[in-house]
């Protein structure tokens, strides 16, 4: 062999180690960046749940208020509901039943 060629060829076998080593660095970056992305993925997920949390301590305590709020209605519906049917248990001769007062659903 001469001169010019074992020099081409030790050219071409530094640059296929450089190739080699070239993909070698890009592999160990991306294995190291995968566990990274994981990581913010998982603190993505739980910031986003942390705020979901204090959200539903927020409408569960609303819900608290507006049951407190409503108790008092739904007492006097049920009041108002048994004077009705008792009403209409011994309705007098002639008279119309007492209509229930409930919404009707269609």
């Amino acid at each position: 062999m001469d001169l010019d060629t074992r020099i081409e060829s030790a050219r071409i076998q530094m640059l296929q180690a450089n190739t080699q080593h070239a993909a070698a660095l890009t592999a160990e970056v991306e294995a190291q960046a995968r566990p990274e992305a994981e990581q913010k993925r998982r603190k993505d997920l739980h910031r986003k749940a942390m705020k979901a949390s204090a959200e539903v301590d927020r409408l569960v305590a609303d819900c608290v208020t507006e049951a407190q709020r409503l108790v008092p209605l739904l007492e006097k519906i049920r009041e108002r509901a048994t004077l009705i049917e008792a009403a209409n248990f011994a309705v007098p001769d002639s008279a119309e039943l007492v209509p229930p007062g409930e919404p009707r659903c269609s």
